[in-house]
């Protein structure tokens, strides 16, 4: 009785596992039929088709602390729709421990960056704003003790023109500097995949990020690739390594 338990108990183990395995789609070059290698804007990228859907990376770039950046390319040729949430992509180092290596949110991160790079433009331009230069301070300021503008009895002319005319044309063009800034980061955020649905006939294409886990004692160099790269699609895993 014993043996027959466990009997079952190994034949549903084994097919739980041939089911898990049914879902992930191995890149292979041998299997021309659902797998080829293709040249995207001059680089060389491994596409996988399976149900309907073509998912094509590049080949990953060694990035500094510890990143790696890949492009996803992702295409809905058949019917039905498909799930992009470049979160659940993942990544495994070529360490004998194969380490894994999630997906790192760097849209997010460039895109505080530059929020605070705007901040301190504002901050800047709204301190001097208030202080011109030659100006009287606001009084309890603390350059109000330090004040040496020059009296307009000495010169018959207002002295606070010229310095205050080049602080407004310096103002200016911290302005016209800042819609600039924002526009490289909204452009360059554009460049990530991001979270969506693809529809029949349609292709959603960025930069996905890997990133080595905190306390990974790992160093990573320059020369330094991936073991293996997992692109998760309506259930189905597609694998690259």
């Amino acid at each position: 009785m014993r043996l027959l338990l466990l009997s079952l108990l190994l034949s549903i183990t084994a097919l739980a596992q041939d089911s898990n395995s049914s879902n992930i789609i191995t890149f292979n070059r041998a299997d021309t039929e659902h797998c080829k290698v293709v040249l995207l804007g001059g680089k060389e990228f491994l596409e996988t088709n399976n149900g309907g859907t073509s998912v094509a990376i590049s080949l990953p770039v060694t990035m500094p602390n510890g990143e790696f950046q890949v492009y996803v390319s992702i295409h809905q040729i058949g019917a039905g729709s498909a799930a992009i949430e470049p979160k659940d992509f993942s990544s495994y180092f070529t360490d004998v421990a194969h380490t894994r290596f999630p997906f790192y949110d760097k849209a997010t991160e460039i895109g505080i960056e530059t929020a605070q790079v705007l901040a301190r433009h504002q901050n800047a331009g709204t301190s001097s704003t208030n202080e011109l230069a030659g100006t009287p301070p606001t009084p309890g300021s603390l350059n109000s003790n330090a004040w040496t503008g020059v009296s307009r009895r000495d010169s018959g002319r207002d002295p606070n023109a010229p310095p205050r005319r080049e602080e407004e044309m310096r103002q200016q063009r911290q302005k016209n500097s800042q819609p600039d800034a924002a526009s490289s980061s909204t452009a360059f955020q554009a460049a990530f995949l991001k979270q969506g649905t693809l529809q029949p006939g349609t292709t959603a294409g960025g930069l996905v990020f890997f990133k080595k886990p905190k306390g990974a004692k790992l160093k990573i160099q320059p020369q330094d690739v991936l073991y293996q790269i997992d692109i998760p699609v309506n259930g189905t895993v597609f694998r690259f390594k």
